[in-house]
């Protein structure tokens, strides 16, 4: 199953096609803060010679209410579209991933500190 998954993978990719991978490997609900990263994302993309493009999602709070189904809105949300990261050609496979991320992470901190105005801190 994993074999087709990955000739899938390089298949889309090389026709130019956006593959949505989340490099977190898992959604954490309502979890405003940047996430541990996986290694799983960079690698396909190394491999492929392909940019990933960070997304970062940001949420304004507000009161929460419950609909007729018992279902709540806790806030609203928004997508950043950071600028693409590419591997770079001076850097084997292992230090590429590394690289990417790296500038993942930096960008989404960034994003996180220029929207809600506070330091990244991790308790």
């Amino acid at each position: 199953m994993m074999r087709k998954f990955n000739q899938a993978l390089t298949y889309f990719l090389r026709q130019g096609k956006p593959v949505l991978i989340y490099p977190e490997q898992a959604l954490w609900f309502e979890y405003k803060k940047p996430r541990p990263l996986k290694n799983g994302t960079f690698h396909y993309a190394v491999k492929n010679n392909c940019p990933v493009v960070p997304l970062f999602i940001t949420i304004k709070d507000k009161e929460a209410r419950f609909d007729e189904q018992g279902r709540t809105n806790f806030g609203d949300y928004t997508v950043h579209i950071l600028p693409p990261i590419y591997p770079r050609a001076d850097l084997d496979n292992r230090a590429n991933i590394e690289y990417m991320m790296d500038a993942n992470f930096t960008a989404w901190r960034n994003c996180y500190e220029q929207t809600y105005g506070v330091p990244l801190t991790y308790d």
